[in-house]
């Protein structure tokens, strides 16, 4: 349902520190955002943005689209660049799994992704950007690794999802 995404989005814009920062719990705590939970989400929001506005331009869009086919060849890690169709053994499974849907099911799914073509988000692609852009704020202005604790490899695996997600080069 296209509303759940629009309303994860007002969820973590309105629960976003002022400094751009995001923290576990989103009530006010003493420690303040923390460098996973931020990373995290700005990931959030990035899904969000693709759900709500897949079309849409900008510095957080899908910017893969705009590279030549040599530069996208050269990424290693493009796990949302575009597949061949045929695609691996696990997503032949997917395909066939999804082919036996009942038709009711079928049906369910047609509904879902017709309900998500015509919605309109309530909340403004200008805000999702904005609250991303803070988060980017908080991370480059905070940036750490050794004073992250037990959670370093989250972080640094988390940092990776970002610049995956973000469709960026460098973080």
């Amino acid at each position: 349902n296209p509303k759940v995404w629009d309303d994860a989005a007002r969820w973590h814009i309105n629960t976003q520190y002022p400094d751009g920062g995001f923290t576990y719990p989103p009530q006010p705590v003493t420690s303040g955002p923390s460098h996973t939970m931020t990373v995290s989400g700005i990931c959030n929001l990035l899904v969000i943005r693709r759900h709500l506005y897949p079309e849409a331009p900008g510095k957080w869009g899908n910017q893969s689209e705009n590279k030549s086919k040599e530069d996208r060849a050269n990424r290693k890690f493009g796990v949302l660049e575009e597949v061949d169709a045929a695609g691996t053994e696990l997503e032949q499974l997917e395909v066939e799994e999804a082919e036996e849907l009942s038709d009711v099911e079928k049906s369910e799914r047609e509904k879902a992704i017709a309900a998500m073509k015509d919605y309109t988000p309530t909340v403004p692609l200008a805000a999702i950007d904005k609250s991303i852009t803070g988060g980017m704020g908080w991370l480059n202005r905070k940036w750490r690794v050794s004073q992250v604790g037990l959670y370093a490899y989250y972080y640094l695996y988390s940092m990776e999802r970002l610049a995956a997600l973000g469709d960026m080069d460098l973080v």
